[in-house]
């Protein structure tokens, strides 16, 4: 794979679920992805494969794990291991995330490359 160099805001938009905006960056390995969600967006308590790691840049949520509630503030960073449960309650002033994911998501890849999908199930 060849070096890469882009801007976010060049990246085609996907929307997984309803409130949830992402661009992702793919390499062969390893996604970044910037999220923006809209105030009170909830995404459902679910699993996957990849190790998630991601930090908010700006707004309030509650993330869930495991059963436990975590708040987050602008800056909070957190780690979320392979097969994990967990889920996400966006507060009332919406939210941005930039999340890495390893290996690569497919549910997402596909929504980059305009497939569409039922994500977190």
């Amino acid at each position: 794979m060849a070096a890469k160099v882009m801007n976010i805001c060049d990246i085609a938009p996907y929307s997984p679920i309803a409130g949830m905006t992402g661009r992702g960056i793919l390499g062969e390995n390893l996604q970044l992805t910037y999220v923006l969600f809209d105030p009170g967006t909830e995404v459902p308590i679910h699993t996957h494969p990849q190790e998630q790691i991601g930090m908010l840049l700006r707004g309030e949520a509650t993330l869930l794990v495991e059963g436990e509630q975590r708040q987050l503030t602008g800056l909070s960073g957190y780690v979320i291991p392979s097969g994990v449960e967990h889920g996400l309650r966006v507060g009332s002033e919406g939210a941005i995330f930039v999340e890495g994911f390893h290996p690569l998501r497919q549910d997402y890849v596909d929504f980059d490359c305009g497939v569409t999908g039922v994500p977190f199930q």
